[in-house]
């Protein structure tokens, strides 16, 4: 069982969560900086053997959405990178704009996986099957629950979607990514079969409500991570917009708008694009 540490930093947006794992059988808890919901996790005893999980490309999307009379609306998101960095998020609706776009992701936990955490998710992902599904499954595709999934891995990328009732590898992968997710958190789509597999980690914080440290966090991520998606810039300027940083905001619109009104979309179906109202933007301007 992998172990997770945690600790508050000073140095960002106020805590939110202190925890530190309570499996730490025969080893000593260490505090680590940690702030606006972000776990730093370190490893744990001895050199990790070298493997080839997970390999250096490794990159892992999970997105829930629901599907409404308007649109998909945007309920769940997870980031998961070769070094073990997480980022699990959960759109508030205490947050929201009217309509539910763009969404908000107010609820956020970070936090990194030990090595051979990260390794066993990368590896049970392809056990599970995810590389042989199909790009689109289910047998409802008018259902209203909708969960995406992007996996890369050895230079090859998959996307697939499930909506309503899915069987097969892709609900198998979806029970072994809640493994990795912070206590009571999960994808889910409607009667979903299988057993859930047991938690891999433990001492990954709460996903806790702050829109403040939730602009932070994502702030951070941006430096860290400068190839994101359409979408997920349009989240960034959501957050920044609820944070009140109106010039970081004019700053993420003009990113915006340089980069035109439709992108690609983790979601190969029929919502394959991301459609980008810019008038619905700049409304949002405080």
């Amino acid at each position: 069982m992998a172990l997770l540490r945690a600790a508050a930093s000073r140095d960002h947006c106020p805590r939110l969560h202190r925890t530190a794992s309570p499996r730490t059988p025969r080893r000593t808890s260490r505090w680590l900086l940690f702030g606006c919901g972000f776990a730093l996790a370190a490893c744990l005893g001895t050199r990790v053997p070298r493997s080839d999980w997970p390999p250096a490309d490794f990159f892992l999307e999970v997105r829930a959405r629901r599907q409404t009379e308007t649109g998909l609306i945007e309920r769940q998101s997870l980031h998961v990178y070769a070094d073990g960095y997480v980022v699990y998020r959960e759109a508030d609706p205490q947050d929201a704009f009217p309509g539910d776009w763009p969404p908000v992701f107010s609820r956020v936990s970070a936090y990194r996986l030990l090595p051979q955490s990260t390794r066993t998710l990368a590896r049970g992902l392809y056990e599970a099957g995810l590389f042989q599904v199909d790009t689109v499954v289910g047998t409802d595709v008018d259902a209203e629950d909708v969960v995406a999934v992007r996996w890369r891995a050895f230079g090859e990328e998959r996307r697939a979607v499930g909506r309503g009732r899915v069987y097969g590898p892709f609900i198998a992968s979806l029970h072994c990514i809640n493994a990795f997710l912070p206590p009571g958190c999960a994808f889910t789509l409607p009667d979903m079969t299988g057993e859930p597999q047991p938690p891999r980690i433990s001492g990954a914080p709460a996903p806790l409500r702050s829109v403040e440290g939730a602009y932070r966090l994502h702030q951070d991520w941006a430096r860290r991570d400068e190839d994101h998606d359409m979408q997920w810039q349009i989240e960034f300027y959501a957050l920044a917009v609820r944070a009140g940083d109106g010039s970081g905001a004019r700053r993420l619109l003009a990113a915006i708008e340089r980069a035109g009104t439709e992108q690609d979309s983790p979601f190969p179906d029929r919502d394959a694009g991301v459609r980008v109202s810019l008038s619905r933007l700049r409304a949002l301007l405080p």
